[in-house]
């Protein structure tokens, strides 16, 4: 949804001359692509907000709202085991006993809320920069869903294997799904910790993901911010 909305602000203005006749007017152009990707920000993130509210009420009045108070396990530590002791020690990564952080069910949808939002601006960042290089929206639009499809199924297999022991290291395609912002989309693995036991790694913790997604919107826009101000539109 959000590569279809998104890539389509940019790049498929191109095609009915819009944004040239923008770039006509005494209009700065930075102020073009930062007022788009605000507006797209914000909309993108409203209305997922707005239909997880409107579920969250419709479930809340059939089953109960529930306590938010209740303790929830986050934060857990795991430490990666050297290959020779991998089967000895039953894992490639384990856990340090008695790691974990109970914080209040409330606070851990406010932690999920954080990182759904960040993820999202990311995506739409990183879908900017796409039909920001690429002209033709089609293109963009396939490049960016097709890399973050392809992110998310590889994440799916990884915590769907979660209760398969791994008794393997980390991969070289493990070690590239920590830095790529589609993984952090998981958000209730990252909270809890299991994404490092998912990828064979031991320091991905929540401060580390909401690092990682600032850092992908700030390059990806920055980028972008670069590329359009200096793109020269060809009548």
């Amino acid at each position: 949804m959000v590569g279809i909305m998104v890539s389509h602000v940019v790049s498929g203005e191109n095609k009915p001359a819009t944004i040239k006749m923008l770039l006509t007017k005494p209009i700065k152009r930075w102020k073009i692509i930062l007022s788009k990707f605000i507006v797209a920000v914000v909309t993108v993130n409203l209305i997922i907000l707005l239909l997880e509210f409107i579920s969250f009420i419709l479930l809340g009045l059939i089953f109960g709202f529930g306590d938010a108070s209740l303790p929830v396990l986050t934060d857990v530590k795991y430490r990666v085991v050297e290959a020779a002791y991998i089967a000895q020690e039953r894992g490639a990564v384990v856990p340090y006993a008695g790691s974990g952080v109970l914080i209040s069910a409330g606070s851990f949808i406010v932690k999920m809320l954080i990182l759904q939002v960040l993820g999202v601006t990311a995506s739409i960042a990183f879908c900017f920069l796409m039909a920001t290089i690429i002209d033709n929206t089609n293109v963009s639009m396939g490049l960016s869903l097709i890399f973050i499809a392809f992110t998310h199924a590889m994440i799916n297999l990884k915590i769907k294997a979660y209760y398969i022991q791994r008794l393997k290291p980390a991969t070289v395609l493990d070690k590239l799904l920590v830095f790529l912002f589609p993984t952090y989309h998981a958000s209730l693995g990252v909270i809890k910790g299991s994404i490092n036991k998912n990828l064979a790694v031991d320091f991905i913790t929540f401060k580390f993901s909401v690092i990682l997604l600032l850092v992908w919107i700030g390059v990806c826009y920055g980028i972008t911010h670069v590329v359009f101000v200096k793109k020269d539109v060809v009548a």
